[in-house]
């Protein structure tokens, strides 16, 4: 009895140790879009709004 709690108890930790790996390992995407080009401030802040993401994120 107490080697099927012990393997219960096993498997229970397992499972949760690979859930939590695959929680750690999320990515997000983010997008910003707009029709003015880098003449415009609009087209100026994505442009600046992106180069910061890359940069905060490391390239990711």
């Amino acid at each position: 009895m107490k080697l099927k709690q012990q393997l219960t108890a096993l498997a229970a930790a397992a499972c949760l140790s690979m859930s939590a790996a695959s929680f750690a390992q999320e990515t997000r995407e983010f997008s910003v879009s707009t029709v003015l080009g880098d003449a415009f401030p609009w087209g100026q802040a994505a442009t600046k709004w992106a180069e910061l993401v890359e940069e905060r994120s490391e390239g990711a």
